[in-house]
Order: structure tokens, then C-alpha cells, then sequence
């Protein structure tokens, strides 16, 4: 039998009661008139597409968190969207996609052997799965690429019992993970891929050991300014470090560089959003992150607040079109929430796209341009029985 996680995963679902606590303390009900624009309200053109894997997992008696759409992601016509909890140990994952061309739910006849899939990610043209949690020993992490229209998994992520991230860079492959203690949370491939070794943590000059840490992982890898860098937890007996550190091409090591939002990294995010599901993108040469807040990397050492949209919680992000668009929620004092997808064109400035009113919270979008595709969550403390519905959204005729 597989060994429980550690207490640091086990309280996730106190972290419901923060979300409705944070939405008090940015004043989100203040009264939606105050921020809302007049159009674009789509409420009535809501489309409810139903809820992917529900029979699979009420087959299993495991429904609650294993329906809550972690992560979204269109490839080919296909939407596929995650699913699992990995910490209560509910896969594997049948994967299951939506049709935007004949508007079905087809399960891909492919089992991910994860505790669940919380992110989608494009590795060299290919849509790549990380594994998160293998349902096997935790001697290697696994990731699943789809190539050639099959789903392929390569078991090759060496003492790491979770992979979190992939990112080419510089001809490389470079895996964020969660190693085994006395390991780096970084692996290196040179070879496309196909055999993975260690890159070290160092700090002043001087290699960290890692052997006394409790969790030893690299949530986000990300490229600017020129250089590589990664977000790493570091959580001991005595202390934890979030750490910022970038890749030292002479040395062959990451060192540290800066402090990380501990937000972004230690489960404190808004509701369900704890790490590694916080939402980051790259865009016109900067690296966005939201764990219910926006924010930006400097480019050398610090993720700062970005200062926009501080009147709703930011709950997810993409690129579409050559603008930066945002998932956003606030509440809407005549009940329930409203929803409002909004995009930025330069950096600074916000307009809102469409915006609906719902009982539930937003956690994951997608757009092909024609509909813009939004997984819901129940942040009712103390499950969150009745997530996993997807909408459809139209584009606004106004072509915003």
C-alpha cells in the first residue's frame, strides 16, 4: 500500500474557509456595479456541457475533489481536462476529452497511472501530461506525451516521486519534480528527453543537501530575461525555503537568487488553487503567475504583485491572440458570483471580456476563439461536492 502524504497535503481542504476570508479582505462585495461594466453580461447564453468523469469516479465512491477540473487544455478540437485528487490517492485517470466539433464527451481509451492530472503542458509540439503522483514505486516520476496520436509514458524522472513541470530550454529538457529526499527537485536531459540526471541546488557557491528535508521540490520552471529559473520548496523539521533559483550553465547547478512567494508554494493559495496548481504563463517576454492575486516576475529575483485587478480573485490564465487574458471572480452582493473573463493587450490595462453570474467559483478556462470553455468549483467548506461542471461560454459578438 501506498504511503499517505505528509500533513502539509492533508490540509488542503481547510483552505476552503480562505478563500470566502480573502474575497472579505479585498472587498469583493462591495457591490458589483462599482467594477462591472454594463455589457457583455452572457449570463443567458451560458452553456452547461455536463460534467466529465463523474460515472468513472461514482463508480469508484471517490466523486468530491476527483471531479474538480484542475487544468484545461484544446488540442486538435479536443478539450481535455483534469481530474484526480493525489492526495487522497484516487486514480488512475480515465482521460476523457469534449468534441468542440460534434459537442460529445469521449473517454480517450487511455489510463493515466497518476493519482490524478493537474496540468496539460506543450513539450516540443506535443501535448505532455506531468505525473504528479505515480501509482507505482517512487523510485522514478513518470511523464505522458501524446505522439503520433497515442499516449505514450515514459517512466525515466530518476528519485523523484512527482513530476510537476517540463520546459525546453536551450536545446534541453529540464523536469521540475519532487525528489526524494538527498536529491535535487531539477533534472537535465540532453537527449530529447529519453534519460533524465540530477542538477544541483547550490546556495552562496556550496551544494545544499537536501537529505533532511521532509519535501524537496521544484514546482514552476520559467525562461526570461536570458536566464532559467524555477520556484523550489524546500520544507525541513526546522524550517521551510521557497526559493528562486537560476540555472548556472558553467557550474551545471541552480543557484539561489532570491525568496519566493510562499503563496506560491506552500498550499496557502486561494481555496483549492494550492501548489502546484497555481496558474503561470509567459507572455511578450514575462512570466504571469496568480495564486488568487496577479502577479509578474522581475526577471531577476522576485515575483511581485502585478497591481491590477485588485478588485477580483484571479483564478487562472492564458495566452490567446496575442493578449494575456485572465479568469476572474468577484461576489455579487444580490447572490452567488460573478464571473468575468478579462484581457489586457498592453501589460497595464484590464477590459473586461464577458461576464456571467454563478453559484459556484471558476478554477480553469480555455478559448479556441469561437467559446471560451470554463471549469467550475463548489468552494463549500468541507468538501467540494458538485465540482467539475464545464461551461461554454460564446465569444462576445462585440469581438472583444
Amino acid at each position: 500500500m501506498r504511503a499517505r502524504k505528509s500533513m502539509h497535503w492533508k490540509t488542503k481542504r481547510f483552505l476552503i474557509g480562505s478563500a470566502i476570508g480573502l474575497c472579505l479582505v479585498l472587498g469583493l462585495a462591495w457591490g458589483v456595479s462599482r467594477f462591472l461594466t454594463p455589457y457583455n453580461d452572457l449570463t443567458g447564453e451560458v452553456e452547461s456541457l455536463g460534467t466529465p468523469y463523474r460515472e468513472q469516479y461514482l463508480l469508484r465512491s471517490k466523486e468530491d475533489v476527483s471531479l474538480v477540473p484542475w487544468d484545461m487544455k484544446l488540442a486538435d478540437g479536443k478539450l481535455y481536462v483534469g481530474a484526480g485528487d493525489y492526495d487522497e490517492n484516487t486514480g488512475p485517470v480515465p482521460l476523457s476529452w469534449y468534441d468542440t466539433q460534434t459537442g460529445e464527451w469521449t473517454l480517450d481509451g487511455y489510463t493515466v497511472e497518476e493519482e490524478a492530472v493537474v496540468r496539460f503542458l506543450t513539450v516540443d509540439g506535443q501535448l505532455t501530461i506531468p505525473g504528479t503522483d505515480a501509482r507505482e514505486g517512487w523510485e522514478a516520476a513518470n511523464y505522458y506525451q501524446l505522439e503520433d496520436g497515442q499516449w505514450v509514458k515514459h517512466r525515466v524522472l530518476p528519485e523523484a516521486r512527482h513530476c510537476f513541470d517540463l520546459l525546453e530550454y536551450d536545446g534541453r529538457l529540464f523536469a521540475a519534480v519532487g525528489a526524494t529526499p538527498g536529491s535535487s527537485p531539477i533534472l537535465i536531459s540532453s537527449d530529447g528527453g529519453a534519460t533524465f540526471t540530477n542538477v544541483p541546488l547550490c546556495a552562496q557557491g556550496d551544494v545544499i543537501d537536501t537529505t533532511n528535508h521532509t519535501l524537496v521540490r521544484c514546482y514552476y520552471l520559467f525562461a526570461q530575461n536570458g536566464g532559467l529559473f524555477g520556484l523550489v520548496l524546500l520544507d525541513g523539521e526546522q524550517q521551510s525555503q521557497h526559493c528562486i533559483v537560476r540555472y548556472n550553465q558553467a557550474a551545471q547547478a541552480f543557484d539561489v537568487v532570491g525568496e519566493a512567494d510562499s503563496s506560491l508554494l506552500s498550499g496557502t493559495a486561494v481555496g483549492y488553487r494550492i501548489a502546484p496548481f497555481c496558474s503561470t504563463v509567459e507572455w511578450r517576454g514575462i512570466n504571469w503567475f496568480t495564486n488568487g492575486t496577479l502577479k509578474r516576475f522581475n526577471g531577476a529575483n522576485y515575483i511581485e504583485d502585478a497591481g491590477l485587478l485588485e478588485d477580483f480573485v484571479v483564478w487562472d490564465l492564458l495566452v490567446y491572440d496575442d493578449a494575456l487574458y485572465a479568469l476572474t471572480c468577484c461576489e455579487d452582493p444580490q447572490g452567488g458570483k460573478q464571473v468575468v473573463v478579462q484581457k489586457t493587450t498592453d501589460g497595464e490595462n484590464f477590459t473586461q471580456v464577458l461576464r456571467f453570474s454563478a453559484q459556484k467559483n471558476p478554477l480553469s478556462f480555455e478559448t479556441d476563439g469561437e467559446s471560451f470553455y470554463i471549469g467550475m468549483v463548489n468552494l463549500v467548506a468541507p468538501t467540494v461536492a458538485g465540482s467539475g461542471e464545464i461551461l461554454r461560454i460564446p465569444w462576445p459578438a462585440r469581438g472583444a
